[in-house]
């Protein structure tokens, strides 16, 4: 990368968490029904899927966000270490 340009902005932990939390909450609650429906009966079909969803999405989400920060800021450490690198050798 070169010296005058900056590199992306990383978005924050809490945002990344955020998004992994929803997004989770969602996918476990949408699984969680079409699964049940197997069974015929919506009402439980819902029941299970907000079980699921309330207990499975957030702690999976947190998880999975918090990863997906630190891969980000890993690889970003890294470009930014190559970059400097490069600068160096190039001197």
């Amino acid at each position: 990368m070169h010296p005058s340009v900056s590199p992306p902005e990383i978005p924050s932990l809490g945002r990344s968490i955020r998004n992994g939390v929803l997004a989770s909450t969602v996918v476990m609650f949408v699984l969680a029904f079409a699964m049940m429906q197997v069974s015929g009966e919506v009402g439980s079909s819902a029941a299970v899927a907000a079980m699921a969803a309330f207990w499975g999405g957030p702690g999976f989400g947190v998880m999975a966000g918090a990863a997906i920060y630190s891969i980000k800021q890993d690889r970003a450490a890294a470009e930014a270490d190559a970059a400097r690198q490069g600068a160096g050798a190039r001197e």
